[in-house]
């Protein structure tokens, strides 16, 4: 029994993504390590009475068309992490978040737009700090929107793949086979000034307020989008955590309201159907458009006004 349970913790070790992989056969790894969606697939789901497309480019983005590692000129270019809610679960390929708000932003923004979907089934906020890290190393862009994740349970799970991953980046890969790196290569380093306190010990909080640092000293602004979920209840600290992102770091933030049945996917119930994520996308455009938060407004008009496909 206890040469099965080291053997199963091993392969988990080796293999942090197993169980997300086994859940759906669209998960995989990234290049460099982390989660991504698997490139250069075409899928329908559903039923036969109501079906939704999935087409994943090369890259592992929802994305029909290939992404350049550059923007087209004078295109502003937004690349948008989360989980299944920013990839659009039970929504049809061309009417995500990053779809609709690639029609709403041009006219706010008095020009052209790129939004691209690099949101992954399970992401935890871990999995978002590392698709920043590789992303922001092989593609420009302007903007990054964080769809806030709901998925703790995985979080939790990757505490030492967090703790290793955080110790090894940034240090050369030379330095693994020197003897003694870090006594060496800490007299060549450049200071890095200790981080400021957290204001609550939390590990969603940790990774999501360093990737909103890093961006920032990267040159990229940062967009935060609560996502409601009526029936699958956030975890305990979630307000909180999001209290901390907004007033800690100064971090705009939408926060719509789906208070109506036609906003939900008929799928699952626990994400917005596609009406659903044009309210999302109307009220993340204005915080985008304006630089500031919008508060939750339980008088917002029903999806059913919106005219979108579920």
């Amino acid at each position: 029994m206890f040469a099965a349970l080291a053997a199963a913790r091993a392969h988990l070790h080796t293999d942090p993504l197993a169980a997300l992989k086994a859940a759906d056969a669209l998960v995989t790894d990234s290049v460099g390590g982390g989660l991504n969606m698997r490139p250069n697939t075409r899928e329908v789901r559903g039923s036969p009475q109501e079906q939704w497309r999935i087409a994943l480019n090369a890259e592992g983005f929802r994305e029909s068309r290939p992404t350049p590692r550059a923007a087209p000129a004078g295109t502003r270019r937004f690349v948008a992490l989360g989980d299944s809610v920013i990839f659009g679960h039970g929504i049809d390929q061309g009417a995500t978040l990053s779809d609709q708000l690639e029609e709403v932003l041009p006219p706010l923004l008095g020009g052209p737009v790129d939004v691209v979907n690099a949101g992954v089934f399970g992401a935890a906020a871990f999995d978002m700090y590392r698709r920043y890290t590789r992303l922001a190393e092989a593609y420009t862009f302007d903007d990054v929107i964080l769809g806030f994740p709901q998925n703790e349970g995985r979080q939790s799970a990757l505490a030492e793949v967090r703790a290793e991953w955080r110790d090894a980046r940034g240090r050369p890969k030379l330095a693994y086979y020197l003897p003694f790196e870090r006594s060496l290569l800490h007299l060549y380093a450049r200071p890095t000034p200790e981080p400021a306190p957290l204001p609550l010990p939390d590990p969603t909080l940790e990774d999501l307020w360093a990737l909103v640092v890093d961006a920032r000293r990267a040159g990229h602004r940062v967009w935060l989008l609560q996502t409601p979920r009526p029936l699958a209840a956030p975890y305990a600290k979630a307000n909180e955590v999001l209290t901390a992102l907004t007033t800690g770091l100064d971090l705009p933030v939408a926060r719509p309201v789906l208070d109506h049945p036609d906003c939900w996917s008929p799928w699952d119930h626990s994400h917005p159907s596609a009406a659903g994520v044009r309210v999302l996308a109307r009220a993340l455009a204005e915080v985008i458009a304006t630089g500031t938060s919008a508060a939750p407004d339980p008088g917002a008009p029903r999806c059913a006004a919106e005219g979108a496909p579920r």
